[in-house]
């Protein structure tokens, strides 16, 4: 049953999360987006700037994810993550584009697009591992237990938690699968407080304008 769990979670891995989509990749694979959208006051032009100034701080932070922020066009955004995103930490992209539009009245759409394909495919890999490791796990149970129960066995005070133990590692697969949606839950807050701190410093921008007009 736990092996059959495990596998489970197996199967919801490969299937797209809550806010992910399947794209075509420029190399024709599949890529894993994670889209977030959110409209916000201030213009367009203040809101990329502050985008460009808090990606930038991120990754000029040494606790922070290793971005690199390149400007494409008026209103995007390429942010690359030289780091290697891992299970156990965030954000999980690999490249993020960020659009921005001016949306009414007197706000800004802002449009992040988070490639996380790297890192479901390193925990797809894992997860495949594991599958086989428990169905092992499994096998050489199955094999203890006859053994346990043939006439004249005798099993040592060791089998039992040593099975016990075993047994605990089938459903590592799903811890996989829990892992990596956490990932992606944490790479959703770093975006939205991205977003949410372009906000306040697109509205910092427009009052250190106005302050200078009045002067």
């Amino acid at each position: 049953m736990a092996w059959l769990f495990a596998v489970l979670g197996y199967c919801r891995l490969r299937r797209p999360g809550s806010g992910e989509s399947e794209q075509p990749g420029p190399g024709g694979e599949t890529a894993i987006l994670l889209v977030r959208t959110r409209v916000v006051a201030g213009s367009a032009a203040d809101v990329l700037d502050g985008l460009a100034r808090v990606f930038e701080a991120a990754g000029r932070s040494g606790a922070g994810p290793a971005l690199v922020v390149k400007r494409e066009g008026d209103g995007c955004l390429i942010v690359t993550n030289l780091g290697r995103p891992g299970l156990a930490s965030g954000p999980s992209f690999s490249r993020c584009r960020v659009e921005v539009r001016s949306a009414e009245p007197a706000g800004a759409e802002v449009t992040l697009s988070a490639d996380t394909t790297a890192l479901r495919r390193r925990a797809l890999r894992l997860a495949v591992i594991l599958l086989g490791v428990g169905l092992a796990v499994l096998a050489g149970a199955g094999l203890l237990c006859w053994q346990a129960t043939a006439p004249g066995a005798r099993v040592t005070g060791l089998a039992q938690p040593v099975l016990f133990a075993l047994f605990l590692s089938l459903p590592a697969p799903w811890a996989v699968y829990a892992l990596y949606r956490r990932a992606g839950r944490s790479t959703e807050m770093f975006l939205d407080s991205a977003v949410a701190n372009a906000a306040a410093l697109a509205g910092a921008f427009a009052a250190k304008r106005a302050k200078a007009a009045r002067e």
